[in-house]
């Protein structure tokens, strides 16, 4: 058959039934450039892979928001420290994609990814910092939905690096704190979700996909076989970071390899 999968193919399926242990932080980063490939198909191509790629979406975002109530809980911040955190998070982000968008576009096409990001995120650069407390963190707040609404988490993970997006989220939240917005919801201390629940869904939902394109590889022909072997890029570079990283803290003649995350 002559989309059989060759005898000497290298693509080794154990490799994503079991991945490198991840934070929680890594975890939803992983897991937004698995998204991300995803959306980079057309989709018809993307179509037997939809539905599990929209529960890993949701999972890593409902685990974001776990983890982000965690750390925000606690004492009402003030407004004048957080503001100066807030402008410079949202500076580093923008000056970020700023950078990306910079690079000519003939040897990093992604190039023009980050620039229309720029446009859209920041239409009028960073003037919106400038504004008071509370039409700043309005402004800001609008900024953020943006990018949900238009998807481009992912992308902004991929292209400026999940930190500083995460920080910017961060930074959102205190924010709303410190100026009063949750004022209503505070009289009484929240019920945290305990963070290994959303993070076991989480990896749950990701092993689900990667399975998935497995049998996509084996079951498809040699276009999907090259369509799947795309998508799970973002995982093998994280193994490949994670072993990296590994090998560089080691002490010499350890050879034991990186844990995994269990499901």
């Amino acid at each position: 058959m002559e989309d059989a999968v060759s005898v000497t193919d290298d693509f080794d399926p154990t490799r994503y039934a079991r991945l490198p242990r991840f934070d929680v932080v890594a975890g939803i980063a992983l897991s937004r450039q698995l998204v991300s490939t995803l959306d980079a198909l057309t989709p018809e191509e993307a179509q037997p892979l939809r539905r599990a790629a929209n529960r890993l979406r949701y999972e890593a975002e409902a685990l974001q928001q776990v983890w982000l109530q965690q750390q925000d809980a606690g004492a009402t911040p003030e407004p004048a420290p957080v503001d100066q955190m807030a402008d410079t998070a949202w500076r580093l982000l923008y000056e970020r994609l700023l950078a990306y968008a910079s690079l000519p576009s003939e040897q990093h096409p992604e190039a023009v990814r980050a620039a229309e990001i720029v446009s859209t995120v920041f239409p009028d650069g960073l003037a919106f910092l400038s504004l008071d407390y509370i039409s700043q963190w309005r402004e800001a707040d609008e900024r953020l939905q943006r990018i949900a609404r238009c998807g481009l988490a992912g992308d902004i993970h991929r292209l400026a690096g999940t930190a500083f997006l995460v920080e910017v989220e961060r930074c959102h939240r205190l924010y709303r704190r410190a100026i009063g917005e949750e004022a209503s919801h505070e009289s009484t201390s929240p019920t945290l979700t305990p963070i290994s629940q959303p993070l076991r869904q989480m990896t749950q939902a990701l092993l689900s996909l990667c399975a998935q394109l497995v049998a996509l590889y084996f079951e498809g022909d040699g276009q999907q076989r090259k369509l799947a072997r795309f998508a799970l890029r973002p995982v093998d570079e994280f193994r490949a970071a994670v072993l990296q990283k590994a090998r560089a803290v080691k002490p010499k003649g350890d050879g034991s390899d990186a844990g995994s995350t269990g499901s």
